[in-house]
């Protein structure tokens, strides 16, 4: 599962990636795939369903 709208991060995860790219607007699928490719794949989403 990729997450694509609306995510949130563990403070220690932000900091393993380092943070988030300055030069553009905070991207989902980006932060994702910064995170994912720094843990070599471990790392997964987990939904939170919310009724709408």
């Amino acid at each position: 599962m990729v997450n694509f709208s609306s995510q949130a991060m563990s403070l220690q995860t932000l900091i393993d990636i380092d943070y988030w790219d300055v030069g553009i607007v905070s991207e989902d699928s980006k932060q994702y795939y910064r995170a994912y490719f720094t843990f070599q794949g471990d790392h997964k989403c987990i939904p939170i369903f919310t009724p709408v």
